[in-house]
């Protein structure tokens, strides 16, 4: 539908080998939103909420491991990798919450954060 109050624009994310792999990535993080939102409807959510933490090192075998290991593959180093990772997530979880049927509204900060609006 719509991520309201976005005053950024949605920036595509290149890093993956294939279109299937972004596909996967996309659909992982779409099941983590809906996870969030089904234990925590009434709270924002940000990347590092969905998959920090205690998450942010065991992303192999997860289809968010593509992102890290290529840009390791391009050279950086193992946390400029996990930086550009982390960003690219962000990307992918607007990408996502944009095309999704419900509506979400943006919580500018140092990252941004989003809530789910439900309908009434």
């Amino acid at each position: 539908m719509t991520i309201k109050n976005l005053d950024t624009e949605i920036q595509d994310v290149r890093i993956f080998k294939s279109e299937h792999d972004k596909e996967l990535a996309c659909a992982f993080i779409q099941g983590a939103v809906y996870a969030w939102i089904g234990a925590n409807s009434d709270k924002h959510f940000a990347v590092r909420d969905l998959f920090g933490g205690a998450n942010a090192f065991v992303w192999q075998n997860t289809p968010l491991d593509p992102l890290w290991r290529n840009y390791h593959e391009q050279g950086k180093t193992s946390d400029e990798a996990f930086d550009l990772a982390a960003k690219a997530a962000g990307k992918l979880l607007k990408i996502v919450l944009d095309k999704d049927k419900r509506e979400f509204l943006v919580h500018d900060g140092y990252v941004n954060s989003y809530s789910w609006i439900v309908e009434e």
